[in-house]
Formats: C-alpha cells, structure tokens, sequence
C-alpha cells in the first residue's frame, strides 16, 4: 500500500504538526483511513518531502511526528512561465491542473482586449492555489508552481525571460526557437478570438517568437496544455 501525500507549507514545517484544513483531515481520515501509527508523507513545495508518524487522530485534527527526510530536490534547472488570459472557470481548472502536471513553474494571468475583465476575487485565488497544490501532490512533484497576481497585457509583455514565446496559428515551428540552452521560457496564449493585431505587434516588439501549435485553431485551455508540453518536450526537462 502506497503511502498517503500531502501538501503543507514550508513555513508550517516542524517536528510536530497538527493538521488541522478540514479537506486534508476529512480525505486522511475518512478516504485514505489513515490510522494511529500510520506513515504518511508531507511535501513542502519547495523541494523537501518528509516522512511523518501519525501520533493521533481527533475529529477535525491529526497529529504527526517527524521521521526523516525522505527526498530533496534544488529548484529545477529549466523553468517554464506560462502566461493564460482570464477566461471562463472551468477553463482555468483545467489550466492549472494540467499545466501542473506538465510541469510549469510559474503561472501568470493576464487580461487582453478579447478576455475577460473582471479582477478575480479572494476566494477564487485560494481555489486556483488548492488546484495546484493538488495537481502538485498527484503528479508527485515536489515543487509547486506559483501563480502570480493579475497583470495587464502590456505589463506581461515586459517580463524579463530567456526565451520568449507566444502561440500562432501563423507562426513556426517550435523547433526553431526551443532548444536545451533555454533555461527560463515564457510562453503565452492568446484568448478566445486570439490577439488583436496590435497586440501582435507589441509581443513582435517585445521580442516574442511566435510557434504554431497546429493547423486547427484550438481552445484556450488545449493551446496552454500543448504548448507547455511541447516545451518541455525540446528542452527535455
């Protein structure tokens, strides 16, 4: 039987911890059956995974002990950004989950011309961080992606990165532009009805390559998923 996985934050780390997020207690407890003297395993999203005892188990509480650390990773060499407009929730879901799976490093959301426009609310944000951690846990990654706070188009567009890269339908081919010496790579997606042409223009001006995905044209959520993955698969990260 594997050993259960869960996310804590690096600077809720210690010895002992008490594990108190409703979800976490509810899916250890009741889904997983996790007992007195259980092992399970706690990642901290910046590159440690621990093994913990579970000392005790109340009604909307677990306690666990420190063992040993069982893996350590540095930050990943290569690290892909990508850049999605606000679109519709769901849509957005399936970014975060699948892109995590990938294995983005950092993600940042962006409102253009033809996106949506309204300013995501607090609790919104804490559900795209759950989606990620999750996606982070099941994919047994032990860095989890961060996501970045609302910009402009024209803000995104200014990001310093080694390698910058928007999908086309009119662009190259990715080969052209990818290879193992890009470390750093920030790739973007444009909403539904793609870029206006002047903004086309500004990610030309702001040194952007443009790759074509394929020759349909694709939704949002499928042009962030391939495209990540077509990265990491001519990085070979």
């Amino acid at each position: 039987m594997s050993i259960p996985r869960i996310y804590i934050k690096p600077e809720d780390i210690d010895t002992c911890i008490t594990i108190r997020d409703i979800n976490t207690v509810h899916k250890t407890k009741n889904v997983l059956r996790l007992k007195r003297n259980n092992k399970i395993s706690i990642f901290d999203g910046k590159g440690k995974e621990y093994l913990y005892n579970v000392e005790t188990i109340a009604k909307d509480a677990i306690n666990v002990k420190k063992e040993k650390i069982i893996m350590e990773y540095p930050m990943p060499k290569y690290r892909i950004t990508l850049g999605f407009p606000l679109v519709k929730e769901e849509k957005i879901s399936i970014i975060l989950q699948k892109s995590t799976e990938i294995g983005v490093h950092e993600f940042i959301p962006f409102i253009c011309e033809r996106s949506l426009k309204e300013e995501p609310s607090s609790k919104k944000k804490h559900r795209w961080d759950r989606i990620i951690c999750e996606a982070a846990r099941q994919s047994q990654r032990l860095w989890v992606p961060q996501i970045k706070e609302l910009v402009t188009f024209n803000d995104m567009v200014k990001f310093e990165h080694d390698l910058k890269l928007a999908a086309s339908i009119k662009g190259k081919a990715a080969e052209r532009f990818i290879s193992e010496d890009s470390y750093d790579i920030l790739i973007v997606v444009g909403p539904e009805g793609d870029f206006s042409c002047s903004e086309y223009k500004i990610l030309e001006e702001n040194n952007f390559k443009f790759i074509k995905l394929s020759a349909n044209v694709l939704r949002v959520e499928t042009a962030c998923i391939f495209s990540t993955g077509l990265v990491k698969y001519f990085t070979k990260i």
